[in-house]
């Protein structure tokens, strides 16, 4: 065995430097003078070549050596050759699987038992429909799986001596099948019938349904995948928009990316897609979340309590995960709504060892621009230049006005699989916004055009290779790459007084290159012990160009580079399904900073013997080496595009240090579970720059901190065909600035003090209904006490600002809403559809999302300026239709 693990670490080698490996075979002959080479090895060679699985006896087989066979052999020569070069018999269990048992000459040890993989497909008895997630358990043991949506099933039997499965699915009858019946089938078709009455001891299959898991051992909410689309008033399935119905993630201005959890703000989350992080996290300036829920095999969410191995931020960690590790049959689907369209496929290569996944979707919105894009358009640029001109064009004044977005992305994964846990896998993410507004106005006093463009990209991949060398030992190594860039372009010429022209120039880009190496040992059953190294590398530029005709201001540079070196330690212990323990630090050493940076962390978690209680606390140190800063009004730019990516500089831009506090409990019993978590965190390292004065190059980052405080409660419930899940968060966050509020603390601009959320599921025949209520404390808002001026120290002019006193200290009114979908399935089965219909804020309530104040400058010159308000209102009621096939 240990000869075999030897292949498959050379083969990884050679991968990962480069070096072309050629194997030269030579013709297969009985020549007694031929070399020969350990019998494990040529085992390995024909695992990997022809899909093989080979059952011995390590004594039986160390010991044996043979002579080189050829490369040319086919599965059947293979195996004919080892019976005719060894002295040992080769019984074929399945297509498989092969047991090597004593021959003459050989060993008498008795040969292991036979590993077999058990294949089927659950259905019902009377209308041929696929049971999803039925369970699927090895008779007197606690191990099993579930069938998936198409109903489909794939289960190791280690030890199939006289072994029955047992199929628990609810309303239905409980089913025994010997693993004999497998045999000779390439997937055995079993069929469940129904029963009146309900299976009391059915536990896994009511919780499997409902849409939100907690995974005691790990300490993270998990999303169902198949229950991604019930989600109220969206249409178009929504990642970040569904995770925001657990308490403590929330999204104040209702877009799906900007999603702040337990305090912090949406780039303190780190969100990974396939193990890339992701920067750029949204569509249409983030009310489209960039993630293609259609291929999404596993989503992990932590609020708080974050396992050592994950790093680089100081909030919640969202870790997706796409396509199924094993595929049977070809998987694909396509869809479209009223504001894009998609297709996927699924396909499984090379006799299933290997898997490829394809995905693309791409916004109608270039050539139709339907009443989602409309409504959508109209809430995101209600303040600002754009909104200025939407005025103007009311108004019947303009010659010319024309808009133009359009967004894209894809997912591209490969994997192949040596033996279960060696595998080598290619994933890669794109996804692209491009949006362009044209305003021109022609009078006979008045000539203006303006042109505004703005490119936005995210791009990643990410290559990993695992290695399990022995039961014990298991490696993985992974190149990461993401790039993120984000360009604006505004031109603004004409003649109303005076012929001018202005251009301004803003580019943020963002540069992430990571190398990652993982070793996880396991010490005895339920104790894990992991280790690894990490390595990223952040490349920064931000260039803000302003030119005009009477006066250029110098361009404000920023470039930045940092290299991040950080070793890890994690010990996970899960014990007999009452004590669960995740412990673990993490040492980081940075290039820009001259003292290492720890983060120790423990979670414990606990259960009373045969109790359905199970009572949580952790305690961690979170660091932060990239980030997003707030750019305080930009002259020209559009609202909807202000924050810059930077990264951790000496002397200017200090890390985030997070550290938190949280304890707990929950409650589960069968489809109920009641989970309540009280909270605290404490944030350093904030940093806010302020462009409004003529020249900013004089400015510095001011510091800052937080500090985050709350309790939530999540209620979920399954009762026959209707779920639910109501959430409820109290929570207060304050910021603390030196050079903001005289000093003192204010509320955050996110900050919500009471969050309710609670979404009602219904389904019936092919029918779902999904209605959803939202209610919130209204945001704080700062209101200015006066008007200051003050000189330009350049041209020596005055301009005139707004003096604020105290921040943020008054508060918009309550936040309500209620969402709707209805959505209609046909399973068959080789096909699936559904068709839906869904609205956005039900009862069209107008909702205050955000106000503003700015100087009005009088007409007349011997005029007072005046402070006037702007208040941003919620999305309008909007509808949308979605029609999706999948194979």
């Amino acid at each position: 065995m240990k000869e075999k693990y030897r292949v498959i670490r050379t083969l990884l080698f050679f991968f990962f430097s480069g070096v072309s490996l050629v194997l030269s075979a030579q013709t297969d002959t009985d020549n007694p003078n031929k070399p020969k080479i350990p019998l494990t090895k040529v085992l390995g060679v024909f695992e990997s070549q022809h899909g093989l699985h080979f059952a011995y006896d390590v004594t039986l087989v160390d010991s044996t050596w043979i002579e080189e066979p050829p490369s040319s052999l086919t599965r059947e020569e293979a195996i004919a050759f080892l019976a005719r070069h060894t002295p040992h018999q080769y019984q074929i269990a399945n297509s498989d699987f092969v047991m090597i048992v004593p021959g003459k000459g050989s060993s008498t040890a008795p040969p292991p038992p036979a590993e077999l993989i058990l294949k089927g497909r659950i259905t019902d008895s009377k209308t041929g429909e696929p049971l999803p997630y039925a369970s699927v358990i090895i008779s007197g043991t606690l191990s099993g799986t579930q069938t998936d949506d198409r109903g489909f099933f794939e289960l190791l039997l280690k030890d199939p001596d006289d072994q029955y499965i047992e199929i628990h699915y609810l309303g239905y009858q409980k089913t025994n099948i010997h693993h004999k019946d497998f045999e000779g089938k390439k997937n055995l078709k079993i069929e469940l019938s129904s029963e009146e009455v309900e299976l009391e001891d059915i536990i896994i299959e009511e919780e499997a349904v409902l849409p939100i898991d907690f995974q005691e051992a790990k300490g993270y909410y998990s999303l169902n995948p198949d229950q991604i689309n019930l989600q109220a008033g969206w249409g178009e399935p929504d990642i970040l928009r569904m995770i925001q119905v657990l308490p403590g993630i929330q999204s104040p201005n209702e877009t799906a990316a900007g999603i702040h959890i337990r305090g912090g703000t949406p780039d303190q989350n780190l969100i990974l897609i396939d193990g890339i992080p992701i920067y750029k996290s949204g569509h249409f300036f983030g009310m489209f979340s960039s993630i293609n829920p259609y291929t999404v095999d596993n989503v992990e969410i932590y609020k708080g309590g974050v396992s050592t191995p994950y790093g680089g931020r100081v909030s919640g960690v969202i870790d997706i995960k796409n396509g199924q590790d094993t595929l049977d049959r070809l998987h694909a689907g396509a869809g479209i709504n009223l504001i894009n369209w998609h297709a996927f496929v699924e396909a499984p290569l090379f006799k299933k060892r290997s898997n490829l996944l394809f995905s693309i979707r791409r916004s109608l919105t270039e050539s139709v621009q339907t009443m989602v894009y409309k409504n959508i358009f109209n809430q995101l640029f209600q303040d600002g230049k754009i909104a200025e001109y939407q005025d103007i064009e009311r108004q019947d004044l303009l010659n010319k006005n024309t808009s133009t977005f359009g967004y894209n992305d894809f997912n591209f994964k490969w994997n192949y699989r040596f033996k279960k846990d060696d595998e080598i896998s290619i994933s890669a993410f794109n996804g692209n916004d491009d949006f362009r507004y044209d305003f021109e106005v022609d009078l006979p006093q008045i000539s203006h055009a303006t042109m505004d463009d703005i490119k936005t990209k995210n791009t990643g991949f990410n290559l990993t290779a695992s290695n399990r060398w022995f039961p014990w030992w298991q490696s993985r190594i992974r190149l990461i790459s993401s790039e993120y860039s984000n360009d604006y372009l505004g031109i603004s010429t004409g003649d109303l007084r005076d012929s001018f022209h202005v251009r301004l120039t803003e580019q943020n880009t963002m540069k992430n290159g990571a190398f990652y190496l993982d070793q996880i040992f396991t010490l005895s059953e339920g104790q894990t012990l992991a280790a690894g190294f990490q390595y990223n590398n952040y490349d920064v530029t931000y260039n803000l160009l302003l030119e005009q005709i009477w006066q250029d201001r110098e361009p404000f540079i920023v470039e930045l580079q940092n290299e991040v070196g950080t070793f890890y330690l994690n010990y996970l212990l899960e014990h007999d399904d009452q004590l669960f323990v995740d412990a673990g630090i993490r040492f980081n050493r940075l290039n820009e900073l001259p003292n290492d940076i720890w983060e120790p962390r423990l979670s414990v978690k606990y259960r009373p013997k045969s109790s359905k209680f199970m009572f949580k606390g952790s305690v961690g140190s979170y660091k932060q080496f990239v980030s997003q800063i707030i750019v305080d009004d930009i002259p020209l730019n559009p609202s909807a595009n202000r924050d810059i990516w930077v990264t951790t500089e000496l002397n200017l831009i200090p890390p985030l240090r997070s550290k938190d506090l949280v304890i707990g409990f929950n409650y589960q019993n069968k489809g109920f579970l009641l989970d309540i978590e009280g909270y605290t965190k404490q944030t350093e390292g904030l940093s806010f720059l302020n462009l409004d004065i003529p020249n900013p190059n004089d400015n510095v980052f001011s510091p800052g901190s937080s500090e985050a405080k709350g309790v939530e409660i999540l209620l979920q419930n399954k009762w026959n065909r209707y779920r639910s899940i109501l959430s409820y968060n109290l929570s207060k966050v304050d910021y603390l600035f030196e050079d903001l509020n005289f000093g003192g603390p204010f509320p955050a601009s996110h900050d919500q003090r009471h969050v309710f959320q609670w979404t009602h599921m219904y389904s019936v025949k092919n029918w779902d209904f999904i209605l959803g209520f939202n209610m919130s404390s209204g945001k704080p808002y700062t209101v200015p006490n006066r008007i200051v001026p003050r000189r330009n120290p350049d041209n020596m002019e005055t301009i005139l600002l707004l003096d604020v006193r105290e921040r943020n200290q008054k508060r918009l009114p309550t936040y309500h809403r209620m969402d709707l979908t209805i959505q209609y399935k046909y399973i068959s089965r080789n096909f699936k559809v559904q068709a839906g219909f869904s609205l956005f804020n039900l009862y069209n309530r107008t909702n205050e999302i955000d106000r503003d104040f700015f100087i009005v400058q009088p007409e007349d010159t011997p005029g007072i300026p005046r402070i006037e308000s702007f208040t941003e209102f919620s999305l309008q009621r909007t509808p949308n239709f979605y029609l999706r096939f999948e194979l």
